[in-house]
C-alpha cells in the first residue's frame, strides 16, 4: 500500500464537523487573528456561525471579554466587512456578542518579567567593561544581566 496525501483523508475526517458547524466557521477560526487584529484576537473568539436554512448571510456568535464588548459592538460593521471580504462573499450579516472571556487555549499567557539579581548585574557590568562606547557598554551590561539572570 503506497502512502497517500493527508489531504485525501482529511476531507473525510473533517466533513462531519464542518457540516454541523458550517464550512465557513473553520476558515473564520483559522483566520481570526488576522481578521480581528492582535488586540481583538486576544480578547475575542468566534463561537459559532448560524446560517439561515434558506441561504444568505447569517449571525456570527462571538465570545468577548466584558470590558471590550462595547468597543466590539461599535466596530461591528467594519469587522463584518472584513469577515465577508475574507470569506469572499456575504456570509455574516450581524454579530451576536456573548460577554464571556474566550477559551484559555486561544489566549497567550502573559510573560513574567524577570528582574536580574545584583550578582547577575555585577557579572554583566564586569564583562562589558572593555567596551569603549559608554552607551553601548551600558546596553550590553543590561542585556547581559537579563541573560545571566534568566538561566
Amino acid at each position: 500500500m503506497a502512502p497517500r496525501a493527508i489531504s485525501r483523508s482529511l476531507a473525510k475526517l473533517t466533513r462531519p464537523v464542518l457540516e454541523k458547524r458550517g464550512i465557513h466557521f473553520a476558515a473564520l477560526v483559522a483566520g481570526w487573528p488576522d481578521l480581528a487584529g492582535p488586540r481583538l484576537a486576544a480578547d475575542t473568539a468566534p463561537e459559532r456561525l448560524a446560517l439561515p436554512r434558506g441561504g444568505g448571510p447569517g449571525v456570527l456568535h462571538l465570545r468577548v471579554t466584558p470590558a471590550l464588548a462595547v468597543e466590539v459592538q461599535h466596530i461591528a460593521p467594519q469587522l463584518i466587512e472584513r469577515i465577508n471580504a475574507f470569506l469572499g462573499h456575504a456570509a455574516v450579516a450581524r454579530l451576536a456578542l456573548a460577554q464571556r472571556p474566550p477559551a484559555i487555549a486561544l489566549r497567550r499567557p502573559a510573560r513574567l518579567k524577570r528582574i536580574p539579581s545584583p550578582a547577575a548585574r555585577a557579572a554583566a557590568t564586569a564583562a562589558a567593561e572593555p567596551v569603549q562606547d559608554e552607551m553601548l557598554r551600558a546596553a550590553l551590561a543590561r542585556l547581559g544581566a537579563h541573560l545571566v539572570g534568566s538561566r
